[in-house]
């Protein structure tokens, strides 16, 4: 071809709108291609969230960023969870700051198979499995060389008394992978002997299901026995000692064991039924010294309620609801000044008494219309009259010990709340986040960690009965009226315009 041939050709190509349109098609392409990979190797992420929620603070930052070794983050919630989208914001932030953190989503219900996969070789790292098949109830799993943390749902927020919800899911996430790096788990040693309830009943008032959930808690449950020649020996490494439930009085040298125990800095749970003899009498447990030393009572005594709107129908009003003091613990469950409705169900319960000057407070209570028995079949005197305080059956402490450190302890009247039923029963939802709620507080460990508060954020919709009823009028009325009207309205312009037009007028268009 001619020269002026190929630059006839070279003119009809470019006034042809098609090539044109190719060409731009491919360098937009490019284009693409090219900024896909420089954000690739320059990754940036800006968070336009109220109070910087999923930006990471310099405390955390560091942690993350000096990272030496490959740290799993394996997030359990299930897809629909609230809580998910908020998790993986903060774990895409963490992952932009180091190359050896790695995420892995595990959807219960979705990934039913690697689910179960991963609870058995869960169950095969620890040295006392649990039921097979089955995790304890955690959000997130962070793992690094064979040494696991799990982080239950509830430390990913905290709810005051007001329902405000402040996210802590930084400050989860970072204490998290603070703890895995040095395995660090406390031991509860549950004391045996006297008739305690026991870790491996697997019966519905046995506590088989409180072993599985020390796991979740990043804790170690441990059986032991104080009959032997140095109680105070066997006691040596217990972080949390736990009584549940004796049957028989504990002797002298046991209780001595146990106060210096608490005086080197052991926290204490003591879960305590009355102990009744075959007459009728209520006996002592022998606790009394340990007791007293965490600023409680216990007088001999037997709660019955008898507000009807508190027992329960069944029996003589020894099983009812109890009334709930505002504290850390009882944050998740039900009072006036919360719109929650978990409540614990107490059963067989014997009062306590603080001590005067004492640093315990209440958690639980029955009403002002309890009576409290000296002995089961009779009411005694001061039980019948009238009293201005209602009898206490559960109370917490929390002292600064002269040698640093604290002692913390949970003091209640019964052990029914740590039974397996308060697990299994959903009906019993308050008596397992009471006693989750328990563990966490005594086992609680500090961590030099400072992790900035999150901006406060309401914790879904404050109803109350006003309220309701405001949405009940509004929906059942004002809305349906509403409708109602505009539909009859544009029934009666459309009627007029359709007259107008038969008449030979012309009506003005409805908008």
């Amino acid at each position: 071809m001619s020269p002026a041939g190929r630059l006839s050709v070279l003119r009809l190509w470019a006034r042809d709108r098609t090539v044109w349109s190719a060409l731009a098609v491919a360098a937009a392409g490019l284009l693409l291609v090219e900024l896909n990979l420089a954000g690739a190797r320059n990754y940036r992420r800006w968070d336009f969230s109220s109070g910087q929620q999923f930006s990471p603070s310099g405390a955390s930052t560091k942690l993350v960023s000096e990272l030496g070794q490959r740290v799993e983050v394996v997030v359990l919630l299930p897809l629909g969870h609230p809580l998910r989208v908020d998790v993986r914001h903060m774990l895409e932030s963490f992952q932009s700051l180091s190359p050896e953190l790695a995420v892995r989503y595990v959807d219960p219900d979705r990934d039913a198979a690697e689910y179960l996969a991963l609870a058995k070789e869960q169950e095969r790292a620890a040295k006392n499995p649990s039921e097979p098949g089955s995790l304890p109830e955690a959000a997130l799993l962070v793992r690094q060389e064979g040494r696991s943390w799990f982080v239950p749902t509830s430390e990913l927020y905290a709810t005051d008394g007001e329902g405000t919800r402040r996210p802590r899911i930084e400050a989860a996430l970072a204490e998290a992978i603070v703890r895995v790096q040095t395995s660090e788990r406390i031991t509860v040693c549950f004391v045996t002997g006297h008739g305690e309830k026991s870790l491996d009943d697997a019966a519905d008032d046995g506590l088989f299901e409180l072993g599985r959930a020390l796991e979740v808690k990043n804790l170690e449950g441990r059986r032991t026995p104080l009959d032997v020649p140095r109680p105070d020996l066997a006691l040596r490494d217990c972080g949390v000692i736990a009584i549940v439930g004796p049957k028989t009085p504990v002797p002298k040298e046991h209780v001595d064991a146990l106060v210096a125990a608490a005086d080197r800095g052991a926290h204490f749970l003591l879960f305590l039924d009355p102990i009744v003899d075959a007459r009728g009498a209520l006996g002592g447990s022998g606790l009394d010294q340990l007791t007293e030393h965490l600023g409680v009572r216990l007088p001999r005594g037997f709660v019955l309620e008898r507000e009807p709107d508190r027992r329960l129908p069944q029996g003589i009003g020894e099983a009812f609801l109890a009334e709930v003091a505002p504290h850390p613990i009882t944050s998740s469950l039900s009072s006036e000044e919360m719109r929650l409705d978990r409540r614990v169900l107490l059963i067989a319960a014997q009062p306590l008494e603080l001590t005067p000057g004492s640093a315990a407070v209440p958690l639980l209570s029955a009403s002002l219309d309890a009576v409290v028995l000296d002995r089961l079949g009779t009411e005694s005197e001061t039980a019948t009259s009238a009293r201005s305080e209602r009898p206490l059956v559960a109370a917490a402490l929390r002292k600064p010990l002269a040698g640093g450190g604290e002692l913390r302890a949970v003091v209640a009247g019964t052990s029914n709340v740590l039974d397996s039923r308060s697990f299994r029963d959903p009906a019993l939802a308050g008596n397992r986040a009471f006693a989750e709620q328990a563990l966490g507080w005594v086992a609680a460990r500090p961590l030099a960690l400072s992790i900035p508060d999150r901006a406060p954020l309401p914790a879904g919709l404050a109803l109350t009965e006003d309220s309701l009823s405001d949405v009940l009028s509004y929906v059942l009325l004002y809305m349906p009226g509403t409708a109602l009207f505009l539909g009859v309205w544009v029934l009666l312009q459309r009627r007029r315009r359709e007259a107008l037009s038969r008449a030979g007028r012309t009506a003005p268009e409805v908008t």
